[in-house]
């Protein structure tokens, strides 16, 4: 969502008064529970689990009691109006609001058991007022569903999906053939739009929408991310994936996505002919109360919606009896409660001092350490352990007097859990340490190297020791202490044989390649599938600020790197994955494609295949070959014109030209 995205006025309706939505019944919580108003959703939701948690009853008796059982959902305070996919490819012109979609019939209203999929689009305004004022991304979008419904265009991995074999939720074959047949959610049609947000902040109405947000991501049953490279109309600056995810409204999407009950795929379309599922726990490293807010009032706004959504995902966890899952993410509320959600930022106890009478449970500072056990219903049996310990949960809620409690009366700080928490890319061998070193602060840290913490015994399904760990979560704060003190090798690689700067890539926050670099990290570093980190890089472009960070450090731009497992890909694979990139770019997965690149390409290969233009301007400053070849004789122009992008092939041809002038 942009500007823009919460501004409605009241809907009409036959009898003056706003259709109102549930997904499920409020009423059904209990008599004691009733008479809630509906613009205090965000409190009241916030209540039940919590109430019953601070209590030192038995996990199998709270399981049991009435209330628990019949817990709160999510409220759809204002309708979710959709849009037929079959009728979003015939708009042409400027978009029409709300209120003359509605009036011309083109919309409908989103139900239980809405007989259709559901597709809910987050997406950066290209306008102040206007979401896409010269209509780029609408034609994108538009371009992608007929690809799709004609077999022109496939849904693939992400780049880091592809290079690791994770498997990401995606739509089936025949979900994406029968694209046409989706009903749309988009902001500007989905609810009523006003001119002036200023007059309007604390409106009933404006408030039901913006509570419903979480409901409308809960009830899709796909998130289009949409966010092809284009410029604001206001302000020229680019608009891309990278600066979608800088945006506080677009990460609240993306966080409802990752929080919602079942587990839903999150379609990236970067592109006229690129659209890829993407399953990383980026959400966890970007808070969206620490996005870029329009309106600034909106961030303690979206605050609130996130601390609901984790409230309902531990509601629901609470009545799967996930016990070990529920624990975690109980845990996660301290980081969104305190001060702020950036990985790595210092917890002081004041932070989590909450004063919100809606969340009962009470925090670490309040609690010695039996107390602390039994708010997040462990056993009074130290020697008895299950899933997370009560070290690695208060390593999580980022609280350093708890970890230092729970040490000073014995707790084993080398015990290793092996498991998973897939929605937090934690599965494999976790420490305290571990978990420390993707999630929580340099202190304590600290700490656990301070009594006696091993950084080798645990491993992720990766392989990644701590250090990676960090690098993988983009916790810059912590590597110091992981690095500083020798407890890890700056160049160690995982089973991939990625070392942590090459994780470190793959993250949108450059301050983990900068203290990386610090520390000697070499800014050649192979990545373990082949290519330069600057290369991988290019490939995964999360920001641009690590490519300029490896250059300065004396990384080669023209540098080809082939690994060992590389060696063993044969040519032919590469050559088979570039012709199909030539002679049908749409069923190309460019994921696929760009890991068999890393087997010859150059870092300027991966620019231009991805349009790019700045970073291929970028990477010429710095001595960049433009003719350089790969494959069969490819070079960088020729994969900029396979996938029609214009700007970087005319860079591209002129800097040739002018090499050749030059000669």
């Amino acid at each position: 969502m942009g500007a823009q995205q919460s501004c409605i006025e009241s809907p009409p309706s036959p009898g003056g008064t706003p259709d109102y939505e549930l997904i499920s019944n409020l009423d059904a919580i209990g008599s004691n529970r009733t008479g809630i108003p509906k613009n205090d959703s965000a409190s009241s939701l916030g209540t039940l689990g919590t109430k019953q948690v601070s209590t030192a009853t038995s996990w199998t008796a709270m399981r049991q009691t009435s209330d628990f059982k019949r817990a709160v959902e999510l409220m759809m305070e204002f309708p979710m109006w959709l849009i037929p996919a079959r009728t979003l490819l015939t708009l042409e012109g400027p978009l029409l609001p709300h209120d003359k979609m509605r009036e011309q019939g083109l919309l409908t209203k989103w139900r239980e058991g809405h007989p259709r999929k559901v597709v809910l689009i987050s997406h950066q305004w290209a306008g102040r007022r206007h979401p896409d004022p010269k209509g780029d991304q609408m034609r994108v979008l538009q371009g992608v569903l007929k690809d799709m419904a004609a077999g022109n265009l496939r849904v693939g991995k992400d780049t880091i999906a592809e290079s690791t074999g994770t498997d990401v939720p995606m739509p089936s074959e025949e979900e994406q053939l029968n694209c046409l047949d989706w009903d749309i959610w988009y902001d500007f049609f989905g609810i009523p739009q006003v001119d002036d947000r200023g007059c309007v902040t604390h409106t009933p109405e404006l408030q039901a929408a913006v509570d419903s947000i979480p409901a409308y991501c809960n009830a899709a049953d796909f998130v289009i991310v949409l966010a092809p490279k284009i410029c604001h109309s206001d302000t020229g600056d680019t608009m891309n994936y990278i600066s979608w995810a800088t945006r506080g409204w677009c990460r609240a999407e993306r966080t409802a996505a990752a929080l919602a009950a079942e587990p839903k795929p999150l379609l990236v379309v970067s592109g006229p002919s690129r659209i890829f599922s993407s399953h990383s726990a980026d959400w966890m490293q970007n808070w969206p109360q620490d996005g870029a807010f329009t309106v600034e009032e909106d961030r303690a706004t979206v605050q609130g919606l996130t601390k609901q959504l984790l409230q309902l995902k531990c509601d629901k966890l609470l009545q799967s009896g996930d016990v070990n899952t529920w624990r975690f993410y109980q845990a996660m509320m301290f980081r969104v409660i305190g001060s702020s959600g950036n990985l790595g930022s210092s917890f002081e106890d004041s932070d989590l001092e909450s004063t919100d009478d809606s969340f009962r449970l009470e925090t670490p500072r309040n609690q010695d350490t039996g107390r602390f056990q039994a708010t997040y219903q462990f056993s009074a049996d130290k020697h008895v352990q299950d899933g997370l310990s009560p070290l690695m949960i208060a390593c999580v809620t980022g609280c350093c007097q708890t970890v230092r409690n729970l040490l000073r009366e014995g707790a084993d700080v080398n015990f290793a859990w092996e498991g998973g928490i897939k929605d937090a890319q934690l599965c494999g061998r976790h420490t305290a340490l571990s978990i420390a070193a993707a999630l929580s602060t340099p202190e304590i840290v600290e700490e656990l190297l301070a009594a006696g913490a091993k950084p080798d015994i645990s491993n992720d399904k990766l392989g990644n020791t701590p250090l990676g760990m960090a690098a993988l979560f983009g916790n810059h704060a912590v590597i110091p202490a992981l690095v500083e003190e020798g407890h890890e090798e700056v160049h160690r690689g995982n089973y991939l044989g990625h070392a942590p700067i090459v994780l470190a890539v793959t993250t949108q926050n450059a301050q983990v390649t900068d203290r990386l670099l610090r520390l000697k990290a070499d800014p050649n570093q192979a990545g373990g599938s082949g290519g330069s980190v600057l290369a991988i890089s290019c490939l995964h472009y999360s920001n641009i600020e690590h490519i300029k960070l490896l250059l300065q450090a004396g990384a080669d731009p023209n540098l080809v790197v082939r690994s060992e497992s590389m060696r063993r890909v044969s040519t032919r694979y590469m050559d088979n994955q570039l012709d199909l990139l030539f002679r049908k770019p749409g069923e190309a997965c460019l994921g696929s494609t760009g890991h068999a690149l890393l087997r010859a390409g150059r870092p300027i290969h991966f620019a231009a295949m991805f349009g790019h233009v700045e970073l291929v301007e970028l990477l010429y400053k710095w001595g960049a070959e433009v003719t350089c070849e790969a494959g069969q004789c490819i070079q960088p122009v020729d994969l900029a014109r396979a996938q029609g992008h214009q700007a970087v092939v005319d860079f591209l041809l002129e800097a040739a030209d002018d090499a050749c002038f030059a000669v």
